[in-house]
């Protein structure tokens, strides 16, 4: 009998993974016993992270355990610095492949991260880093702070670091489904400092802070509902640099994305320039997009087990998927859903084409795999495929340096960065409302400013008390009745400098 081909969404794109996952963290940490001079980060460090995961209905266990005799430089391979510096052992500590072998005490147990905050690392061409940090995408990270503050980072540099890290662990990238690596002169190269995707995982967040700085930059009225360590949403507008409206700005606030003190209706500019900030001069100009970082996380742990058991259960664990692509009706949802979750315009026209016609062929915009869920060689190789991709990105763009975050502030005109606190829970969410989207039949009132809601009643009953609504200038047929018994913050997104938003 033959076996039903099924494919699974390498995006991991409706992941499981929503509410209530379990992560087991292991941390060890460099100390140099003679100078006192320790990497160990601190409990409000971990419990800062840890509560960032708990509001969204995940747990995080970590375990702070083994201190580390300190070496300056974490190296790699001398022979081959190409090649994963996770999987490098040179017999010494100054090797992450012997540390992981003498202090990794839950090597082996499925489900285990590890990481080590150290001082320093060795880059792709076997030079010392200045970077925050690094992840293989899978199982490991270090988080090494040796070239800022103190050469130990403040408390929210190693919080934010760590949570950072951990999110590459999870799949995230620096810009989303965007691209961010080396290729600059890609014509959709975007670079990691994307603005409007309010994200710890972004440059231009992961030190300076989430909330801080997007109401720093103008991005977000100070009603605005962020936090300061955070995975993005995937709630705020996408950005056409060649067609910027600065009248609408974000759609929360009008913004001078040319910083020529005139608000206009079409200008055109680089605004995720990494040299000198959005003012600066140029770089290709693309479309930026937010991207829902926390509904689309993809655990490489389970990815690592999968690589090696082959067993497809593995790969679900991971956040994965599965749809028959005999099934036209199940093609067409997940085409649909994907043009819900993930704004990519250059992905638009074959999805749409999907959702309309339910042809598996169109999906691969989305890098869409097509295997044999019981033959274990190919779940191996798929598996072995997505950690080797995302080792590989990772280390194309490091994460932010010390010299990249000391040219942000400079930049930034005193921000400042913000002292590090166990946040509490948001209490609301930022919602739009507009007009109604839909592709290949399926609408989508989701409230995020690419597919808002289309009532002021409907985007009330959906989300809790104390959000903040920013509406699109029209008129709203609220004929069947309008009860706002919830307390919230309305606000009109102007389109012109005088829009309003009218109800009847």
């Amino acid at each position: 009998m033959k076996t039903k081909i099924i494919t699974a969404l390498v995006c991991c794109l409706f992941c499981r993974l929503t509410y209530g996952a379990t992560f087991n963290i292991e941390i060890d940490y460099m100390v140099n016993s003679s100078t006192g001079h320790s990497h160990k980060p601190s409990t409000a460090v971990i419990n800062a992270v840890k509560q960032a995961f708990a509001c969204q209905g995940h747990t995080l266990n970590i375990i702070v355990d083994d201190a580390i005799p300190h070496v300056n430089v974490l190296v790699r391979n001398p022979s081959n610095c190409n090649s994963s510096l996770f999987g490098y052992d040179n017999n010494s500590n100054s090797s992450f492949g012997q540390i992981r072998q003498t202090y990794f005490d839950n090597d082996g147990n499925a489900g285990w991260y590890y990481g080590v905050f150290a001082h320093r690392y060795e880059n792709t061409s076997c030079n010392t880093s200045g970077s925050s940090g690094l992840s293989n995408g899978g199982q490991f990270f270090i988080v090494t702070l040796g070239g800022f503050s103190g050469q130990v980072g403040t408390a929210f540099d190693n919080a934010s670091t760590l949570m950072h890290e951990f999110g590459h662990n999870l799949g995230l990238s620096h810009c989303g489904t965007q691209y961010c690596g080396s290729d600059t002169s890609r014509s959709d190269y975007v670079g990691p400092y994307v603005p409007n995707m309010p994200s710890t995982m972004a440059y231009q967040y992961q030190l300076a802070g989430v909330e801080t700085n997007i109401e720093c930059q103008g991005l977000s009225l100070p009603m605005s509902l962020y936090k300061e360590i955070d995975y993005s949403h995937g709630i705020m507008c996408s950005q056409n640099e060649n067609a910027l409206n600065e009248r609408v700005g974000s759609y929360m606030t009008e913004l001078d994305w040319d910083c020529d003190g005139i608000m206009e209706t079409s200008v055109t500019q680089n605004i995720n320039n990494a040299a000198s900030g959005w003012c600066g001069a140029g770089g290709n100009r693309t479309t930026v997009s937010d991207y829902n970082e926390w509904a689309n996380l993809s655990p490489g742990a389970p990815l690592l087990t999968a690589s090696q058991s082959g067993d497809y259960k593995d790969l679900i664990a991971a956040g994965y998927r599965f749809v028959d692509p005999t099934n036209q009706v199940a093609v067409r949802k997940i085409a649909s859903e994907f043009l819900a979750t993930n704004k990519r315009p250059e992905m638009n026209s074959a999805l749409i084409q999907a959702a309309q016609l339910g042809d598996a062929t169109l999906l691969a915009p989305a890098k869409v795999l097509t295997f044999d869920p019981n033959d274990r060689t190919q779940v191996k190789r798929l598996a072995a495929q997505v950690l080797e991709e995302r080792r590989v990105q990772n280390d194309e763009q490091p994460c932010i340096s010390a010299e990249q975050w000391q040219r942000q502030q400079a930049q930034r005109g005193g921000c400042g960065q913000p002292t590090l606190t166990t946040e509490s829970c948001l209490g609301g969410s930022n919602v739009y409302v507009g007009d109604l989207v839909c592709f290949g039949g399926f609408c989508f009132p989701i409230g995020t400013c690419g597919f808002p809601k289309d009532t002021l009643e409907g985007a009330q009953a959906t989300f809790s008390s104390g959000s903040r609504y920013y509406l699109k200038p029209k008129t709203y047929d609220e004929t069947n009745g309008l009860l706002l018994n919830k307390a919230g913050i309305w606000t009109c997104a102007r389109s012109d400098g005088s829009g309003s938003a009218m109800i009847k």
